[in-house]
């Protein structure tokens, strides 16, 4: 089992994003921050096997002061809410459609890597 995590922004205004890879499912849960405490969380889960492409070339988010997080403009400024700050979306595409997955830019590498490795046996 290996988990990734990534918060987004710089002093905790921004969601956090926790991935775990396990034998044989992806689990993603992005916790929002509202003001003074944490806000709505959701979580995406997959079946390893059920993933047949994983791509790294996913279209941005656009940054502007009308997507940020009010909270975050006033507590740390907007740019704390731009996804393009230290993360990187994966996207993940199979029967289900696609998912996008974020993870922080220093574990992009390793988890395409990661994944494939461990749905490799389902694949089989």
């Amino acid at each position: 089992m290996k988990t990734y995590i990534y918060e987004q922004g710089s002093c905790g205004c921004g969601p956090t994003f926790s991935i775990t890879l396990t034998d044989s499912r992806l689990i993603q849960r992005r916790q929002d921050c509202a003001c003074c405490g944490a806000g709505p969380r959701s979580d995406t889960m997959l079946f390893l096997s059920d993933i047949s492409t994983i791509t790294d070339s996913v279209g941005g988010k656009s940054c502007s002061p009308r997507s940020c997080n009010p909270c975050s403009c006033s507590l740390c400024g907007c740019s704390s809410c731009c996804a393009a700050i230290g993360g990187k979306e994966i996207g993940l595409t199979g029967s289900f459609g696609t998912e996008v997955f974020t993870f922080a830019s220093k574990d992009v590498s390793d988890a395409l890597f990661q994944i494939p490795a461990a749905a490799l046996p389902h694949k089989i």
